[in-house]
């Protein structure tokens, strides 16, 4: 960026990388130093424990299932099946522990619960997709041949639901 800016060196030759914008400070909130090492961190832990970390979940999970299915291993071969191992692995094990909202009303709750309002709630999205009434008696156990439930993705709640949901 210095070279940049004394003229040596054309901008289109910059690596086009966070710290590069940071550098160049394209956000101006990156005039501070402490927000550029809280956007770096956040982008760090953003690449670690999104699919990284839900490979490495994947893996460990169809390693100990082909363990009790050796005789199944050639299924690998076939990517809808790929896929279902990645959404149950997902299910079990969400990126993001839970879903917060904030009520912006009180709300009363089917349980007979209320929730009031400006009560910041969370949905911990493990527990609800593990849910033995949606997901059946074996919802704590990695399966990729489960049923898809009702009216609810394959891999439950690990990417929200309803209009809110990350696609």
């Amino acid at each position: 960026v210095r070279k940049v800016e004394a003229g040596e060196m054309d901008v289109s030759d910059l690596p086009f990388d966070f710290l590069t914008l940071a550098a160049q400070k394209i956000d101006p909130a990156w005039n501070d130093p402490g927000q550029v090492e809280r956007d770096a961190l956040l982008l760090l832990g953003a690449a670690v424990h999104t699919s990284t970390n839900s490979l490495v979940w994947a893996l460990q999970e169809v390693f100990a299932w082909l363990d009790s299915n050796p005789d199944r291993a050639g299924e690998l071969l076939d990517e809808q099946f790929v896929v279902r191992i990645a959404q149950e692995s997902l299910r079990l094990h969400p990126v993001v522990p839970g879903l917060t909202r904030l009520a912006t009303e009180d709300i009363d709750l089917p349980s007979g619960g209320r929730v009031p309002k400006g009560t910041v709630a969370m949905l911990r999205s493990g527990p609800a997709s593990a849910d033995p009434d949606v997901f059946g008696n074996d919802a704590t156990e990695f399966n990729p041949d489960r049923p898809s439930p009702k009216k609810i993705n394959r891999f439950g709640l690990a990417f929200g639901q309803g209009q809110h949901m990350c696609w």
